[in-house]
């Protein structure tokens, strides 16, 4: 391992050692998962790892991070969410991020206090730390950890540790809810999160795994890598077939991988 890699590493171990008990905000992606798995072989039965539940949450997400959570060895908590959780969410304005996050974290203090854990974590890395997202904020007042943010491990860093240590999301594409498929200002109901997610669940069906259908109403805008865009050309028949929406568009600026 470069050397500059092992002491990012060490300096996670040496964060985490510190803490002493941990609850990770854990969805399964990759940097969760890798937090997960450092913090579970360090900490053992006092790292716990906790999903949240929500219609913008696809099903095949959540069975992945189970599968995840039980390679790792992790106690893996699921809580549902609330219908008053959606309220700030569906009218869908520029901090519904905010919003959501914010609440994520209210959920996991009812969880850190009745079991006595003292550090909350986030997954959130050092490549993170160069956008402005609203999540953000909410990770910030809430006093929320980002350990791995902290050890200036980036995306790329994390790909290539978790692949040392054999996880499954070694190289597991960039996933973000599905909330993000709708264009700002416009409604977001579960009817409509459950018709993207049939959507995408389609087109994965041709091997490409990354991917996003921007919904306007009847209209679904689609967007892959570059590497993908003739596999879906070639099965453009099926997917006019069976996808849910009047009018399909390929949005011609690839998806970046």
């Amino acid at each position: 391992m470069p050397l500059p890699l092992q002491s990012k590493q060490k300096n996670l171990e040496a964060d985490l050692k510190q803490m002493r008990s941990v609850l990770i905000a854990y969805s399964g992606g990759t940097d969760s998962a890798y937090l997960a798995k450092t913090a579970h072989d360090l900490l053992g039965k006092n790292a716990t790892a906790v999903t949240k539940t929500s219609p913008a949450y696809p099903k095949a997400q959540l069975d992945e991070a189970k599968k995840t959570a039980k390679q790792i060895g992790i106690t893996h908590i699921i809580i549902p969410s609330k219908p008053s959780d959606l309220k700030n969410i569906e009218i869908n304005q520029k901090d519904r991020c905010y919003h959501c996050k914010n609440q994520l974290y209210k959920d996991l203090k009812i969880i850190a206090k009745k079991q006595n854990i003292s550090h909350i974590l986030d997954g959130t890395n050092y490549t993170d730390k160069e956008t402005d997202r609203p999540g953000m904020h909410a990770i910030k007042e809430q006093n929320i950890s980002c350990p791995l943010k902290d050890a200036k491990l980036t995306k790329k860093d994390i790909r290539t540790l978790s692949k040392k240590q054999n996880l499954r999301t070694w190289n597991k594409p960039e996933e973000s809810c599905l909330a993000t498929r709708f264009p700002e200002g416009t409604k977001i109901t579960p009817q409509n999160l459950e018709k993207i997610q049939k959507a995408e669940n389609i087109i994965k069906t041709l091997g490409i795994k990354q991917l996003r259908i921007r919904h306007h109403n009847t209209t679904a805008i689609i967007e892959i890598p570059k590497k993908d865009i003739l596999k879906l050309l070639k099965n453009s028949k099926k997917i006019t077939k069976e996808l849910p929406y009047q009018t399909i568009a390929l949005n011609i600026k690839p998806l970046k991988e």
